[in-house]
């Protein structure tokens, strides 16, 4: 789903983008289950390689973009038909989220938004062969399990 510029009459949505209808740019409510957009721009930038499979694992596994929570789905990477060995590959995603789980943050000082925010900049700097959609999985699964 790609940014919705609203101008005019405002479309049917969340309160906020009736609202705001003459401001551009404005992600619309999305219903539970379905995954935000990843942020575009700065966060990813300079990555040049990308594990295409090492990702597409990631959100597979987690289930990102078809479960309403993270889902450990083992099935879901040995389904994907890439050219590496899917029990690798399952080794390799678990080893992730566990980093990511294990990740401590001081909730009092940072509050739930930073502390996940937090989280997320960490990973993204460790694991810089991550693509965009395995970072928000990450952070979606992360957050899932700290509200």
């Amino acid at each position: 789903m790609g940014r919705v510029v609203l101008s005019g009459t405002a479309p049917a949505g969340c309160r906020a983008c009736r609202q705001l209808a003459d401001t551009a740019g404005h992600e619309p409510y999305l219903p539970r289950g379905v995954p935000p957009t990843p942020p575009q721009g700065d966060p990813y930038a300079g990555r040049e390689v990308v594990d295409e499979a090492l990702s597409a694992a990631v959100v597979a596994y987690l289930s990102y973009g078809s479960t309403p929570f993270p889902w450990a789905d083992e099935q879901a990477v040995a389904a994907l038909h890439v050219d590496r060995d899917p029990a690798e590959l399952v080794e390799r995603v678990r080893a992730i989220d566990a980093e990511m789980t294990g990740y401590e943050v001081d909730w009092d000082r940072h509050g739930y938004q930073g502390g996940c925010a937090e989280a997320a900049a960490t990973l993204r700097a460790r694991h810089p062969e991550l693509g965009p959609q395995a970072l928000a999985a990450l952070d979606w699964a992360f957050s899932y399990r700290w509200r």
